[in-house]
């Protein structure tokens, strides 16, 4: 797993890419060769990246393994959430029909 530079500028402090960053850094990447992504649905944000670099191969090469880092976090963000949720459940601290405590947002 590659770490990247955190934007502090301590070059000794890492941390792990986030799927805005991921988004953003491809964005950027396909810029400098003058392609725009533009407005996109999330779900189609891959399907766009993979039409606009079709012609491309040495673009294709850079641009892919980001795609496969953005699918995996979004995965693992998925993953984690339900863990989560799973936790607070059965918790127990605070139930629902305690006096003054309203329903969590998440149901």
């Amino acid at each position: 797993m590659t770490l990247w530079p955190m934007t502090k500028g301590v070059s000794d402090e890492f941390e792990l890419p986030s799927t805005i960053t991921t988004l953003w850094v491809l964005r950027g990447t396909l810029r400098n060769f003058g392609l725009k992504v533009g407005m996109i649905a999330t779900e189609k944000f891959e399907a766009r990246i993979n039409e606009l670099v079709e012609n491309i191969p040495d673009l294709a090469v850079l641009v892919k393994p980001l795609l496969v880092v953005r699918w995996a976090l979004r995965e693992q963000i998925v993953i984690l959430h339900r863990r989560l949720l799973a936790i607070v459940r059965d918790d127990g601290v605070a139930p629902d029909d305690a006096p003054g405590v309203s329903a969590p947002l998440w149901r």
